[in-house]
């Protein structure tokens, strides 16, 4: 059975890179409301306060009953009874005392959603995990505030959070009608591997939210398990502030070159890839979301700067007239940059102006930076400051990314990082490409590669290996792959992982501990894991010399002959642009030895730079040439 789509929910954890099972779900739902409640709720009357003021507080000194001056806290939904106060922390099967959140004012207590210690037998006295797991799902409710006379605001809270094994389950909800309704859903919480997160602040602008009535205002933070297909960990809550917002502050909340969205978007080219190759460059979704963080409506001017090597390469501006008080927007760059063929890294600086002075100017701007190369295709941070050992103990298991193949070209290796450990020197790897359309099916192995000492990363390495297909794989345009290592087990293997992977996008097939099966999981963590689009990877040097390749004229306008010594057998040779597109290509036939001929016509060729590919007898060469102007 595929665990690809199913929603099964079990603990898959990987000894490294931590492991989610790998399920196709739908785009998500706002939960329903708590049970309906009288829509007017006295509450103490607010007083007017000054930009950065706190007007709510509550630290949980006093548990559910509060300790904020407007009254005790309740819980709703169907498990709202797992929302307990503490001053302990978590306690499970899967968590312990030790993950409990610090700082700020724990030590007086704070409330946790115990996840885990519903899904746990104490019996036996330590805790141990049930047979089938539960997915919880229960808020913890605030007590209604008037907010009337500070109408914006934002709520800043302290938060530390772990689950597993489906979307983000944590959720804070407002309702500007005493919880009649939850009208609005803030996801608090990013796309996290399955470990021990935080503690975190987050700042959450309510006042569009409250807007329609800020005199019953109320929030409640709702761990929706049951929804999201999430049975445990735990989600933890303290130092909960609303502050009163000043009247001119814009926030860019985040910058990017990419826009992925799992249940949306049509192709994967949109994933968060850092390093393009020419054969796959297309334009790239820069965007910025921004955030009016003020109580006034502004008009805002949001700049996209990329430069490389110091030099400017885009400089565009976006206007926004009417930018409303406590609203989001995502601003991209109209129209998408495409790099050009020039390798290198590219430096994105995202920023916005406003005609009123920004009172808190910090936060106007944000960054990211991309590579291009002439042949790699990356999505990982390029250093092996982590890695992926299956099991742990040296199992086989398979580590993945997916691609977007825009354009049509031809894939020569898989490149891949390996760290260095007790054993992995010797161990056999081999790579893979598979069709992401149906169903992860093998289209074709590389050669096997045996590892040496030379080939092994320390913890700051970024050294990659190249694993070669004996024929170049032809990627379709707008097409889907996955290209992974292969580990057989025996030794220990440590594959380099460095980065966040959207969810569904990076995957690892193994056996993880525990009762699972051996199948496809997905992971949040990238794999250093990535497609080689260069026709010279893996030729034999030496070998080649006895081809004595070479091209006469190199550079040429019109035509130019390659020779090489062929020693019989069959030979054929390919035309290659800078892309890696394969321009032309003959199979000689079945050919005596001496110095055989290639004559290269030039007359339709653009100036610039190409390559000629000869296989000779099974040895492979290559020679570059240069088309000049016509």
């Amino acid at each position: 059975m595929k665990l690809k789509y199913s929603a099964l929910l079990l603990v898959a954890v990987a000894s490294a890179a931590q492991a989610q099972y790998a399920t196709k779900r739908p785009l998500r739902l706002s939960p329903a409301g708590v049970s309906p409640s009288p829509n007017v709720i006295d509450v103490p009357p607010m007083t007017a306060k000054a930009a950065g003021d706190t007007v709510f507080n509550e630290d949980f000194a006093n548990g559910f009953a509060g300790n904020n001056g407007f009254g005790a806290w309740t819980t709703a939904e169907a498990d709202g009874n797992w929302w307990v106060y503490s001053t302990t922390g978590p306690n499970g099967a899967y968590s312990v005392p030790a993950e409990a959140i610090t700082g700020g004012s724990a030590a007086n207590g704070f409330m946790i959603f115990q996840a885990d210690s519903g899904n746990s037998d104490f019996s036996g006295g330590a805790p141990t995990a049930l047979p089938s797991f539960t997915d919880w799902t229960g808020a913890l409710v605030s007590p209604v505030i008037d907010l009337s006379a500070t109408p914006f605001v934002r709520l800043e809270f302290r938060h530390k959070q772990r689950w597993c094994c489906g979307e983000v389950p944590q959720l804070l909800q407002v309702s500007n009608d005493g919880g009649a309704t939850w009208t609005t859903d803030y996801n608090v919480v990013s796309e996290a591997a399955n470990d021990d997160n935080g503690p975190f602040t987050t700042s959450v602008n309510i006042s569009n939210a409250i807007s329609a009535n800020p005199s019953q205002a109320r929030f409640r933070f709702l761990f929706n398990g049951g929804d999201q297909g999430t049975s445990h960990y735990h989600w933890q809550v303290d130092d909960i502030n609303i502050i009163e917002v000043f009247d001119f502050d814009m926030v860019v909340q985040s910058a990017k070159s990419h826009s992925f969205d799992l249940d949306l978007s049509a192709t994967y080219d949109s994933l968060n890839y850092t390093v393009f190759p020419f054969a796959q460059l297309r334009p790239l979704p820069m965007n910025m979301t921004v955030l009016n963080n003020g109580s006034a409506t502004q008009d805002v001017t949001a700049n996209f700067t990329v430069t490389q090597g110091g030099n400017p390469v885009l400089d565009q501006d976006q206007n926004i007239i009417g930018f409303g008080a406590g609203t989001i927007q995502t601003v991209f760059a109209d129209p998408d940059f495409t790099p050009p063929q020039v390798a290198g890294t590219y430096d994105i600086s995202y920023s916005v102006e406003t005609t009123n002075p920004d009172l808190v100017p910090g936060d106007n701007t944000g960054s990211s930076s991309f590579a291009v190369d002439a042949y790699q295709y990356g999505r990982d941070g390029g250093v092996t400051s982590a890695f992926e050992d299956g099991d742990g103990a040296g199992g086989p298991y398979e580590l993945c990314n997916i691609f977007g193949s825009p354009n049509e070209a031809d894939l020569y290796a898989v490149s891949v990082a390996i760290r260095s450990g007790t054993g992995t020197a010797g161990t056999v790897i081999r790579g893979s490409i598979r069709n992401v359309d149906a169903d992860f099916s093998l289209i074709d192995n590389t050669e096997e590669y045996e590892l040496t000492s030379a080939d092994l990363n320390s913890a700051t390495g970024t050294k990659f290996i190249n694993l070669v297909f004996a024929n170049p794989v032809t990627l379709d345009a707008a097409g889907a792959y996955m290209v992974c290592v292969e580990h057989f087990g025996g030794s220990t293997m440590r594959t380099g992982v460095n980065g966040t992977s959207d969810a569904q996008t990076s995957f690892i097939y193994f056996d993880p501990p525990g009762a699972q099966l051996e199948d496809w999981y997905f992971t949040t963590t990238t794999p250093m894991v990535r497609m080689n689009f260069d026709p010279a990877v893996g030729i034999n040097e030496e070998a080649a010399r006895e081809l004595a390749l070479r091209a006469v004229p190199t550079v040429f306008d019109e035509a130019t002959t390659v020779r090489f010594q062929h020693a019989g057998g069959i030979a054929s040779w390919s035309l290659i642009d800078v892309t890696g597109r394969v321009l032309r290509t003959m199979n000689m036939g079945n050919l005596g030895a001496g110095v055989q001929s290639i004559d290269i016509d030039g007359t339709d060729l653009a100036q610039g730079q190409y390559m000629v590919r000869v296989v000779s007898n099974g040895v492979a060469a290559s020679v570059k040439l240069v088309k000049a102007a016509n």
